[in-house]
């Protein structure tokens, strides 16, 4: 490596995190593992960034500790600290696989690309900015702009680009496809501090578990032999080769200052394209056509509102994030010694648009966790059955009816007494008054003001639902208590969302009209609804 930089991800100061004092600070792998206890979590600015980093973490952690079965795994927790001397062992060992420029061994990346291969702006690897198709989430240079980052900027946008890079765009030996992350999204159980979260993601690991593992299962630093790609899918070695799937080969262009503006692309792996690898940290359900499909992100809800889904347990018909599972056998086998914290379930998505490599959105939310979630279908029907009272409540800020035709919601009666007559029976003048309509309920924003005034009371509510029950005949019948405030709840932000709402129209004789009407109509609904 000679007159090359020597940027080791063990000890260069790279991954941004934040210790339990609040207090950002950057740290080197070595260090953000041995002081894992003293940190609260990885706290980079882009969620994508922290999934893979968490990913990439916990790939280290199996190789070096396993668990092989539970007993193993309750040791490491009863330390509450990861083992010096084995992670100073396994880093000395496998130094040299963790330099990013390296002749035979580049970190996450390739030695070399033959000259048909064309330069990117390195911007490309986050997928954020926008460079090719994708679009500006929240890095707003242009692409026209070309910058210079550094190894340490490239290093944590480099490990999430090969787990979420999207498909779209020419290549050899065939076109661009998706990474493993890019469909569905990623759960994690959370805990106080980042050796508890890591600590509690750190299924049992052995031939069958979390799924098959072959006996040569490696993480992606310590493959030898560099697999070709296949159009049709390669099959994981295991969960350490899923956990650090390598999508693209990449090139870094390094100048003279050790920046890099341009990088070299091509695809790399790709997974089996009938949907036979399930990655145990998300969630599916199943199509009578295509088999079990990953629960994705959707940029008209927050997450919290698909949480049932998320949780519910596995069956015939789904499959749960597998950490649930894990956490349930844990506490079945340990509840008289282990002692866990208020525990949260961190969400990670990815949206991608209509058009190739599009990215549109991502998010990473924590919702409060009990462990009650992880085995009580009961509970997680009534946490269902909350969630769907306040999308019976949303459809009134709605066009339409309640369900039954007789009966138009508030917001339909309100848009239809604004909107003057063109006549009747007139299909265009009816068309021409369906759009009025529309268009003023868009401009009310009464749905978007409706979801966010939910959120915190739902998060407060998700946790206190898991203790709200009673035992009848040895069944527990959860919500007796949560269901009645939730139900006030509701009452109360819907009635502030309609006068919230209702406060961009115009004041004049007819909206004030028409006002008093949808209101009537709308505290007639809510007592149906909410009784």
């Amino acid at each position: 490596m000679e007159n090359m930089p020597e940027f080791n991800l063990i000890d260069e100061l790279w991954i941004p995190c934040t210790n339990l004092q609040g207090k950002s600070k950057m740290a080197g792998l070595y260090e953000v593992l041995l002081g894992a206890h003293e940190l609260r979590s990885i706290d980079h600015d882009s969620p994508l960034v922290n999934i893979a980093l968490y990913r990439l973490l916990l790939a280290i952690l199996h190789r070096v500790f396993g668990p092989r079965d539970l007993d193993a795994w309750f040791e490491l927790w009863t330390r509450q600290s990861w083992d010096e001397n084995l992670l100073s062992s396994y880093f000395t060992d496998r130094k040299d696989r963790f330099y990013m420029i390296h002749d035979e061994h580049p970190f996450y990346q390739v030695p070399s690309l033959d000259d048909k291969a064309q330069d990117n702006p390195v911007t490309k690897l986050a997928l954020e900015c926008a460079s090719g198709h994708g679009a500006t989430l929240f890095d707003h240079h242009c692409e026209t702009e070309i910058e210079a980052w550094d190894l340490k900027k490239i290093a944590p946008y480099l490990v999430a680009f090969q787990a979420y890079a999207v498909s779209g765009g020419n290549s050899v030996p065939f076109n661009l496809s998706d990474s493993s992350l890019r469909k569905g999204i990623c759960v994690l159980v959370t805990g106080n501090t980042l050796f508890q979260t890591l600590c509690l993601n750190l299924m049992e690991y052995n031939q069958n578990q979390p799924f098959k593992n072959q006996e040569h299962d490696l993480p992606a630093w310590e493959q030898d032999v560099a697999r070709e790609p296949d159009h049709d899918g390669t099959i994981p070695l295991g969960y350490l080769d899923l956990l650090t799937w390598q999508s693209r080969r990449v090139v870094l262009d390094l100048q003279e200052n050790n920046t890099c503006k341009f990088v070299k692309i091509r695809q790399n792996l790709v997974l089996p394209k009938d949907n036979s690898i399930l990655d145990p940290m998300k969630a599916y359900t199943k199509t009578e056509k295509i088999g079990f499909l990953p629960v994705v992100l959707d940029a008209d809800k927050a997450i919290w509102r698909d949480s049932a889904t998320i949780l519910r347990l596995p069956g015939a018909e789904s499959r749960r994030p597998e950490v649930f599972n894990f956490v349930a056998r844990i506490v079945d086998k340990f509840k008289a010694t282990l002692d866990l914290p208020a525990l949260g379930m961190m969400v990670n998505g990815l949206g991608v648009g209509d058009k190739a490599a599009q990215v549109i959105l991502w998010r990473q939310e924590i919702l409060p966790f009990h462990v009650n979630y992880t085995t009580d279908g009961t509970l997680i029907a009534a946490l269902n059955d909350i969630i769907q009272l306040a999308e019976r409540v949303n459809r009134l800020f709605h066009l339409g009816s309640t369900g039954d035709e007789r009966h138009k919601t508030p917001f339909e009666i309100l848009a239809s007494d604004l909107v003057p007559s063109q006549g009747k029976g007139k299909k265009q003048a009816e068309e021409a008054n369906r759009n009025d309509m529309n268009r003023i309920v868009a401009r009310l924003e009464a749905d978007r003001i409706y979801w966010s005034s939910l959120e915190v009371p739902f998060l407060a509510m998700m946790n206190k639902l898991a203790t709200d029950y009673i035992d009848e005949l040895g069944n527990r019948i959860y919500g007796e208590k949560t269901m009645l405030e939730w139900k006030h709840e509701l009452e109360r932000i819907a009635r502030e969302v309609f006068s919230e709402a209702t406060k961009a129209l115009e004041p004049s004789g007819r909206s004030m009209k028409a006002i008093a009407h949808a209101r009537s109509e709308l505290n007639k609904q809510l007592k149906g609804i909410l009784k």
